[in-house]
């Protein structure tokens, strides 16, 4: 179903109430993001899902996952042998994730007023990428053993706090601009989006990751939409984060 995400604890209810997860047969939640607004509203849901579904029985899915570029990161690390030695901080001074679009956010300003590009893509495609780059090999290439290391690898980036988020975080905006010789609205000017909006639909960020293998390296990712209006050099106002 494609719905509001504030509903997503309350089908899950319903399926259960109405008797439709009671089934000795094959039964799963897919859930796909937002997994919630911030860490009390998913903790929630979190609640609310578990109440109705076993834990065996929920995905919490990210997309990016199956694009076919994510998915060959494992191959091309682990199946060529070559790259292994030479995958830590002894050989690789930085890594860069870059995800463009150069749409802007077309019809779904609505949605994008209240998410923005750190809620849509950095807590969950990005990190995914910087997760899947930076973990060990797992003993096995099984899903436990990957979220594993996955997790590994979050739990040894280096927090960034109120204090020092502006040496580490940007904030962008794209602004109206022309490409392919046609005037194109600026993020201001979409359908259903505040015209004072603060909302960022670019975020670059520098992360560093403090474990054997690449402590001293840091990962820079960004991120946005309407790149194709920054390279036709339209307004694009830059901020911190704050």
């Amino acid at each position: 179903m494609a719905m509001a995400p504030e509903f997503f604890g309350t089908i899950a209810s319903h399926l259960k109430s109405e008797g439709l997860t009671n089934t000795e047969g094959w039964a799963r939640l897919i859930i796909e993001k937002p997994f919630g607004h911030d860490f009390s509203s998913a903790y929630k849901l979190n609640e609310e899902i578990r109440e109705a579904f076993h834990e065996n029985q929920i995905y919490r899915i990210d997309h990016y996952l199956g694009k076919e570029m994510v998915q060959n990161i494992e191959v091309i690390r682990f199946a060529n042998a070559i790259f292994e030695p030479l995958w830590n901080n002894r050989y690789i001074s930085n890594i860069q994730i870059t995800s463009s679009e150069t749409l802007g956010v077309e019809d779904r300003g609505g949605y994008y007023e209240t998410s923005g590009a750190l809620r849509d893509m950095v807590q969950n495609h990005m990190l995914q990428m910087v997760s899947l780059i930076a973990m060990d090999p797992p003993i096995r290439l099984t899903p436990d053993e990957i979220r594993s290391e996955k997790i590994k690898v979050l739990r040894a980036l280096r927090p960034v706090d109120l204090i020092n988020i502006d040496e580490h975080f940007v904030r962008g905006q794209y602004g109206p601009g022309v490409i392919n010789q046609n005037t194109v609205s600026g993020y201001r000017e979409e359908d259903k989006v505040n015209p004072f909006s603060n909302t960022e639909t670019f975020v670059a960020g520098k992360l560093l990751i403090d474990n054997h293998r690449w402590a001293g390296v840091p990962f820079f990712i960004r991120t946005g939409k309407g790149w194709g209006l920054n390279q036709q050099k339209s307004l694009f106002s830059l901020k911190s984060y704050r």
